[in-house]
């Protein structure tokens, strides 16, 4: 795992380095298919209670989330490129109730590294060190379980 602290000044950017043991084709799938999205996409103490995707471009997405105390969070956007299994570009927003956090841009490349697949992803456009680093934190929670959930699929590398 890589953080990297980049600002233009008017944004801060999240950037993750990861690998997981499974194609590039498999991983994609993962990431634009709302059964899939529905058993990763959640950081700890969190269960995905609603996921959707329309995975083409200008398609919506949306996931809800519950947290063990009950608190509901949504995460939704719309899809900007999709360049199976190399790319995948979308907007996220996360709103808890009325409050509604920045609009963010998500770059995820993926390249075939040996038998892994190696993982570049961006976020784009918080508003605040704090902010970005509580996402960070909650994504390689989500990355976990999606390694988890690739490796069985992962020993049939292709």
């Amino acid at each position: 795992m890589r953080i990297d602290d980049q600002t233009d000044g008017s944004n801060i950017d999240a950037r993750i380095s990861r690998s997981f043991s499974a194609s590039p084709d498999i991983v994609f799938q993962y990431w634009i298919t709302a059964e899939s999205l529905g058993l990763w996409l959640a950081p700890n103490g969190f269960v995905v209670t609603l996921a959707e995707t329309d995975p083409a471009e200008g398609g919506k997405w949306q996931v809800e989330m519950r947290s063990d105390d009950g608190e509901v969070y949504l995460e939704y956007g719309d899809y900007r490129e999709i360049d199976g299994p190399k790319k995948l570009v979308f907007t996220l927003t996360s709103a808890l109730g009325s409050e509604v956090g920045p609009r963010t841009m998500v770059t995820v490349e993926l390249t075939r590294d040996g038998n892994r697949t190696a993982m570049a992803f961006l976020q784009e456009g918080f508003e605040t060190v704090e902010r970005r680093d509580d996402n960070v934190r909650g994504w390689n929670e989500c990355f976990d379980k999606l390694e988890a959930i690739v490796v069985p699929r992962g020993k049939t590398f292709r």
